[in-house]
């Protein structure tokens, strides 16, 4: 047996899997759910933002790092002629 529930706009009876009434169409998530969800997008975005930063930030050095290896190899060779 599948648990039921009451939608709260129309009244008639539900699943409790259901995110909206079949009936009426109303959402079953509260508005401070939806609220926390959007809290915990937003959340989300700026880690994702972060990593973003981190990862070009690294990237960055990386391409710093093998810049100034060729700017020796440049050189090395140039001494060498």
């Amino acid at each position: 047996m599948q648990s039921v529930c009451v939608c709260r706009i129309c009244g008639r009876t539900i699943e409790t899997n259901f995110l909206y009434c079949p009936w009426c169409g109303q959402s079953r998530i509260e508005e401070s759910a939806s609220k926390n969800l959007d809290e915990m997008f937003s959340r989300l975005e700026q880690v994702r933002l972060q990593h973003k930063v981190k990862h070009i930030e690294k990237l960055d050095a990386e391409l710093a790092a093998l810049e100034k290896d060729l700017d020796t190899l440049v050189l090395s060779v140039e001494m060498h002629k």
